[in-house]
C-alpha cells in the first residue's frame, strides 16, 4: 500500500524510452515503478490513462524578489507549479556579504514557496570571492553568476526586495579569478551573462548622440558581436582555468556556433537558451513590453536555436523570469528595466513549439528541462528523473489539449505576458511535488510553505 499511485500513464524517462506503467509513491519519494499490468494500490490513486508523466520541470533562470519582494516567493512559485515546474532556481544578488541574506530568504521561502527552490549566487565583491568555499560547503550552493555586461548605468540594479544597488566590480581580472577559485570544486559552475559592455556602451553613446530612443535603438545598442565577444572571452577564461562554464540565455546563431565549436577543445562548456529567444524575434517587438536583455534577434536565429535544442547542443532551457509590472518598462528605453515573466510558460512552449511543431521528442525535452539541469546544478540524484529513490516530482501532461495563453489566467506579480493570445498545444494538467498534488487543471491546490530549500 503506497501513499499515492499514478496508474496507466505513459512514463517519459529523460533520454530513454517511454513506457506505459504505474508509479508508487511513499514519503514523498518514488518507491516503485511497474508495468501497466501489475496491480498496485495506494491511499490516493491518480488515473493517468492516455496522459504522459514527465519528471518535474526545473526552472534554471529566475529573478525572484525584484517584483513584490518576499511575496514573489508565493505568487511566482504558485504560477510556476501551474506550468509544471517543481523546482525554481533564482538569484541572490547583493553587494554585501550573503550570510544574512541567505538565511533570511531561505527562511522566507520555506514559509511561502509552493515549489522547491535553491539559489544561484551573484559574485560582485572581493568578500564574495573569498567566501566561495563557505557558499559551496555550508550553504549548499554550486552555481555562481558573473555579469560581463554590468558597468556604468547598466550596473544600476536591485536586490531582493527592490533595494537599488550599483556595482562596477566585474572586470576581466575579477572574472578570471572567480573562474580559478570555482575550478577547485568539481560540482561548481560559473554561469555568465555574456555581452561585451564596452561594445554596448560605445554603440549606445553613438545612438544617444543621434537622439535615438526608439525600440530599434535598444537592439542596435546590444549587437550580436557584443554577445559573440562576451562568449569568446568567457570560453577562453574557462579553458584557461579548467572551470565549468554555462553560457546563459544564448540568443544568436553566431554566438551559439562559437560555443559549440569551442567544445571540441574544451568540453566543460554548457549552453542555456531561454524560451523567449526561441519563439520571439525582432518582428514581434511592437512595444517596450518586448524589451529584453539581451534583445530579441531574428527568425533565423530562432530556428538555429531550435535546431540546437533538437540536437541537444543546448543543454538547458529556462525562462529568465522577471516579475515586473508593465508600467516599469514603459519609461525611457535606456532605463535598466527589462525582462519579462516566463516560468509558467516554459513547459507549454516546449510542448507546443518543440514537440508538436518541430517534432522534438518528449524524451529529449524532459532531458533538457529536468535531467540536464539537475545534473548541472547539483540536484541529481534527488531531482531530474523518474526512478526509485528520487523525489516524486512529476507533471502529468495532456499532449492534445489546445488552449490560449492569457495573462489573466494565472496569478503572478506581473500584469502582462509576452505570449498574450498565443495558441498552444500540450497542457500541464497535474503537478506533483514530493508526492503531493500542488496544481491541477490551471489551479493551485498546494499551500505556501510546502516548498523546501534544496541544498546542493
Amino acid at each position: 500500500m503506497f501513499d499515492t499511485v499514478i496508474l496507466n500513464g505513459n512514463i517519459v524517462y529523460p533520454g530513454r524510452n517511454i513506457s506505459c506503467g504505474n508509479i508508487g509513491i511513499t514519503n514523498g519519494r518514488i518507491e516503485a515503478i511497474t508495468g501497466k499490468d501489475t496491480e498496485i494500490q495506494g491511499r490516493e490513486a491518480i488515473d493517468a490513462a492516455g496522459k504522459f508523466i514527465l519528471p518535474g520541470i526545473i526552472e534554471t533562470h529566475s529573478h525572484l524578489g525584484i517584483g513584490a519582494g518576499e511575496d514573489d516567493l508565493a505568487t511566482e512559485t504558485s504560477s510556476a507549479a501551474i506550468g509544471g515546474v517543481t523546482t525554481v532556481l533564482f538569484f541572490l544578488r547583493n553587494n554585501i556579504p550573503y550570510d544574512e541574506v541567505y538565511e533570511e530568504i531561505k527562511s522566507s521561502g520555506e514559509k511561502r514557496a509552493y515549489t522547491d527552490f535553491s539559489f544561484h549566487i551573484v559574485l560582485i565583491t572581493e568578500e564574495h570571492l573569498s567566501a566561495i568555499p563557505k557558499y559551496i560547503n555550508d550553504f549548499g550552493i554550486t552555481s555562481f553568476k558573473l555579469y560581463l555586461t554590468y558597468r556604468g548605468d547598466d550596473a544600476k540594479t536591485t536586490t531582493f526586495g527592490g533595494k537599488p544597488i550599483q556595482f562596477d566590480t566585474i572586470s576581466d581580472g575579477y572574472l578570471l579569478e572567480s573562474f580559478e577559485k570555482l575550478s577547485k570544486y568539481q560540482k561548481a559552475v560559473a554561469i555568465v551573462h555574456a555581452e561585451d559592455i564596452e561594445i554596448v556602451h560605445r554603440a549606445k553613446k553613438k545612438l544617444l548622440e543621434e537622439g535615438r530612443s526608439d525600440l530599434k535603438a535598444w537592439a542596435e545598442s546590444r549587437p550580436v558581436i557584443a554577445e559573440v565577444e562576451g562568449v569568446r572571452r568567457a570560453l577562453s577564461f574557462a579553458k584557461e582555468t579548467g572551470c565549468r562554464l554555462n553560457i546563459l540565455h544564448i540568443t544568436s546563431a553566431q554566438a551559439l556556433n562559437e560555443a559549440i565549436e569551442y567544445r571540441k577543445s574544451y568540453n566543460n562548456i554548457f549552453i542555456e537558451a531561454c524560451h523567449p529567444y526561441l519563439v520571439l524575434n525582432e518582428e514581434d517587438v511592437t512595444s517596450k513590453k518586448f524589451k529584453l536583455r539581451p534583445p530579441l534577434r531574428t527568425a533565423r536565429d530562432n530556428e538555429r536555436l531550435w535546431d540546437a535544442v533538437k540536437a541537444e547542443d543546448i543543454n538547458t532551457v529556462g525562462s529568465d523570469h522577471v516579475p515586473r509590472k508593465l508600467a516599469a518598462k514603459m519609461g525611457d528605453i535606456w532605463s535598466p528595466a527589462a525582462g519579462a515573466p516566463g516560468t509558467p510558460y516554459l513547459l507549454p512552449i516546449m510542448l507546443s513549439e518543440g514537440y508538436h511543431k518541430r517534432h522534438i521528442s518528449l524524451e529529449s525535452i524532459s532531458k533538457t528541462l529536468s535531467l540536464n539541469p539537475a545534473k548541472l546544478y547539483g540536484l541529481y540524484p534527488q531531482k531530474g528523473d523518474i526512478s526509485p529513490g528520487f523525489d516524486a516530482d512529476l507533471v502529468i501532461v495532456d499532449l492534445n489539449k489546445e488552449y490560449t495563453l492569457k495573462s489573466s489566467d494565472i496569478n503572478q506579480y506581473s500584469d502582462y505576458i509576452l505570449y498574450e493570445d498565443l495558441k498552444v498545444k500540450g497542457y500541464p494538467e497535474t503537478t506533483i511535488i514530493r508526492g503531493r498534488i500542488v496544481a491541477h487543471n490551471g489551479k493551485i491546490e498546494g499551500s505556501p510553505g510546502w516548498g523546501k530549500f534544496i541544498k546542493r
